[in-house]
């Protein structure tokens, strides 16, 4: 359900997954950090309340080893058909 909605916001937005990353990634390490990921999210028109964002945060970071999600990783959970 949550990977479902981020999905669905990222195909609203009408922008490439590719371009909204590359766009949040401040210091441009190829890496979303958690607050990056977050704003990237906001900008797409959806939030989640902390515990939502947790869980979605260990979907895409599994036991919180680097604090930050690759593009290959939120376009796993994401792309499902949607290019780039």
């Amino acid at each position: 359900m949550i990977i479902e909605k981020v999905k669905d916001a990222v195909l609203k937005s009408m922008k490439p997954l590719s371009e909204l990353f590359t766009k949040h990634d401040a210091n441009k390490d190829g890496l979303l950090e958690y607050k990056e990921l977050e704003d990237l999210l906001l900008e797409c028109q959806v939030a989640f309340k902390p515990n939502l964002l947790k869980r979605l945060l260990s979907l895409l970071d599994p036991e919180e080893k680097r604090r930050k999600i690759s593009y290959d990783s939120l376009k796993f959970y994401v792309s499902d058909g949607y290019s780039s």
